[in-house]
């Protein structure tokens, strides 16, 4: 008797796991209407641990968030201050980007997932990520940390003065250091030889044609009003992080006077990783690249990133420099360090909504209790930890 109880209790405790991972599966499908079930399930399998799911499947947490915000302490006084959001908030998104002119930026480094919502939730979704990643480490959150981390923020909110931790002074230092030129790991230029030594996540890559590498030479050539020569090149279709299963074209060029530069051309998502909760009319693929890195970054680096069309696709020209750089930060960075390290990348997030902000809003956010967040972020953790467990377990994801 005792043995059929135990394997019915074992058999519904499958069943109810299959029906997790299957529910899961198709509420991302639902949300990635562009991808295959093939696409997607190796986007999954490509996901090592629960920070790099919530990395890779941006809608599927907003989503969660559209559908319950009840249980979310901080969505009632909070969710009516809107504004721009960067969308992907999380301590591995934030560096250097240098352009042409040495010019350097530090902040979000990535367009894809930004548009308009609450502004409070990108607040939301790095206080997330970043418990995610310490329960990587048998770690979490505590009200003490996230109390330094709001302070930070509002530091960034209120553009008062600040100072960057030793981290990220290194960081600015080494950015403008090394400054436009190609690392020499990655690139043969003897003056005889001109091409790429190795390549960007190999067992995802692909040769390209001659007639495909002429094809993007002329269309490089119209988007930058330069003469160039593409030296090497190759495809790359990785399906690991928030851009998993879109396709990138990484090439070597050199211009007329001689100098070379490595181009990305990055397929861009057809929709920002905020749409669940967007609070606006979601414009065009192109217009919202635009919009997104002017308001990131400025609209004097609109000139170095064009939205090319290859295919009747959009992609984002970018340029892979020695000078664009991120801290290296995850589960296993010291806690102070991390701290340290997240205050700086939350007082830029700051910055990042001062548009958006108001006398109000920011005395809304101080009335949140540090229980409140906590509570919060465990809500958040707990669905994405849970729905990457059902979905990299379960055979009904398979």
């Amino acid at each position: 008797m005792k043995l059929l109880i135990s394997t019915v209790i074992i058999l519904l405790s499958t069943t109810i796991f299959a029906t997790d991972a299957t529910s899961s599966l198709s509420k991302i499908q639902s949300l990635y209407p562009h991808q295959s079930k093939e696409v997607i399930l190796k986007r999954i399998k490509s996901s090592e641990d629960q920070f790099y799911f919530l990395r890779s499947f941006v809608p599927f947490y907003y989503d969660y968030i559209s559908n319950n915000k009840s249980s979310l302490k901080s969505w009632a006084p909070l969710h009516q201050y809107t504004g721009f959001l960067a969308g992907d908030a999380h301590p591995q998104n934030f560096g250097t980007l240098i352009n042409q002119e040495s010019k350097m930026h530090f902040g979000v480094n990535d367009p894809d997932d930004g548009g308009y919502g609450p502004i409070y939730l990108d607040l939301l979704r790095y206080f997330t990520a970043s418990n995610l990643m310490l329960n990587l480490s048998n770690s979490s959150l505590n009200t003490t940390q996230i109390n330094v981390l709001l302070n930070a923020y509002y530091q960034g909110i209120t553009d008062s003065k600040y100072e960057y931790s030793e981290f990220t002074r290194k960081l600015i230092e080494k950015s403008k250091r090394q400054g436009t030129t190609i690392n020499p790991k990655w690139i043969i230029a003897d003056g005889k030889s001109y091409k790429f030594k190795k390549r960007k996540n190999p067992a995802f890559t692909y040769d390209l044609s001659q007639k495909e590498l002429i094809s993007l030479r002329k269309i490089l050539i119209l988007n930058l009003k330069n003469e160039i020569s593409i030296l090497d090149g190759y495809g790359l279709l990785k399906y690991s992080g928030g851009s998993g299963g879109l396709n990138r074209f990484e090439l070597l060029i050199q211009f007329e006077d001689k100098k070379l530069a490595w181009v990305e051309l990055k397929q861009a998502a057809p929709k920002p990783g905020i749409f669940p909760i967007s609070t606006k009319p979601l414009r065009s693929t192109s217009k919202r690249y635009i919009e997104n890195i002017n308001l990131q970054r400025g609209r004097d680096w609109l000139q170095y990133h064009p939205i090319i069309k290859l295919s009747g696709k959009p992609y984002l020209l970018r340029y892979r420099r020695d000078g664009n750089n991120t801290i290296d930060v995850d589960s296993n960075t010291p806690h102070s360090d991390f701290i340290l390290i997240a205050s700086d990348q939350l007082y830029k997030l700051g910055q990042l909504h001062l548009a958006s902000s108001s006398n109000s809003y920011i005395q809304s956010l101080k009335k949140i209790k540090l229980e409140s967040w906590l509570k919060d972020i465990k809500t958040l953790s707990q669905f994405m930890t849970t729905s990457f467990k059902n979905l990299t377990q379960s055979p009904a994801s398979h």
